[in-house]
């Protein structure tokens, strides 16, 4: 740091310079966000000229912060996908804008951990809040949980594990997912992780209007099923990334339902789009999932990384993924309250720049303020 510490504490900075280096931080943001439009769709750069720029030996002394945010705005931040650029049509990431990343900075600046209800009852709330907007929007039934994640692969990897734990218990060879030709790498992934063999996930092919087929669903079931496999969870599409194809929700649903099969939705891509008259109509069946994946970093305009799963039933999650060491014990949860980190993988800060980023942004661009 270049500034004199606070309390002789040298990781503190004086209000003064925190103020300083804030201003010139956001100045350099907000003169690269300005000027986006004239400057590339994508800059690139080949490995050797990065290394250039920016290899070397660690500094054997601090350089201090002007110094680092002169590196990141002349060596790192020009060679990048400029996303907000109106010429980028390439992959569908997301877009995020300046309220939700004011929200990220405020949840760094607390570093907020949102692990429990103890110590983050407020960011806790809000995100119960966020959860229950979502819930409302897809239809689903009050008291059915939910928890704001890193993107669409961790939602799709904690509904398989949410999934696996409460239908079969531990790991088995004998289980099998289900899943379409259109389907997103992360379905694969989060089997791999989980400990799933590739012959235990079962890639079905859709029809021509690129959907899961149920007739090559059923025959897959049938099969397994007479060779003692266990069919666990099918993963349907709504937005398959490929092409946008919904899968058809209600027959899927309906079949997983009798078959005793958990009916999972990525709806990471095409989700929100019942926030419209027609896009309801459209994601019809939704509501009859067991889970379901959003995205609010594209639809929504939320920053990276901003995603959400919800499951039905309720406390569904609480069972497949509560864990009571004694470190945590004065955190148990007393009565009505939330700990997020028995909704999920990961144990603290999980969603704490989510839970202030996401009303950041929604509460100004679609929704109306309460009325006491």
């Amino acid at each position: 740091m270049n500034a004199v510490p606070m309390n002789g504490d040298r990781l503190v900075m004086a209000p003064g310079e925190m103020r300083r280096v804030g201003y010139a931080t956001v100045d350099a943001l907000v003169e690269l966000l300005a000027d986006q439009r004239d400057r590339p769709v994508l800059g690139r750069a080949a490995p050797e000229q990065m290394q250039q720029r920016l290899g070397g030996p660690p500094p054997e002394e601090p350089e201090g912060f002007d110094r680092a945010l002169r590196y990141l705005v002349d060596d790192v931040l020009p060679f990048r996908s400029n996303l907000q650029h109106p010429g980028y049509f390439a992959y569908i990431p997301g877009s995020g804008t300046w309220p939700g990343a004011l929200g990220d900075l405020i949840a760094s600046a607390m570093n907020l951990d949102c692990g429990n209800w103890m110590e983050s009852s407020g960011p806790s709330q809000v995100e119960l809040q966020v959860l229950d907007w979502f819930r409302a929007w897809i239809g689903y039934p009050e008291g059915a949980g939910g928890v704001l994640v890193s993107g669409g692969s961790a939602a799709n990897l904690t509904a398989l594990a949410c999934a696996r734990e409460l239908r079969l218990g531990p790991m088995t060879e004998r289980a099998m997912v289900y899943c379409s030709d259109q389907s997103h790498s992360s379905v694969a992934r989060a089997a791999r992780t989980l400990g799933f063999r590739p012959e235990q996930v079962r890639v079905l092919p859709s029809d021509e209007r690129y959907r899961l087929r149920l007739d090559a669903l059923a025959a897959a079931v049938d099969s397994d099923r007479a060779s003692g496999l266990v069919p666990l969870l099918v993963s349907a599409n709504a937005g398959a990334t490929n092409t946008g194809a919904i899968d058809s929700l209600p027959e899927l649903a309906t079949y997983c339902a009798a078959q005793n099969i958990w009916c999972h939705v990525d709806a990471a891509y095409g989700g929100f789009v019942v926030l419209t008259e027609e896009g309801r109509s459209l994601m019809r069946g939704l509501e009859l999932a067991d889970s379901v994946t959003l995205d609010p970093h594209k639809w929504l305009y939320q920053p990276f990384e901003c995603g959400a799963l919800l499951v039905r039933e309720r406390g569904a999650l609480e069972r497949a993924f509560s864990v009571n060491p004694d470190y945590l014990a004065d955190t148990e949860a007393q009565h009505a309250e939330v700990n997020f980190a028995a909704r999920g993988l990961q144990l603290p800060g999980q969603s704490s720049a989510e839970a202030v980023a996401v009303p950041a942004n929604l509460r100004p661009c679609c929704l109306p303020r309460r009325h006491s």
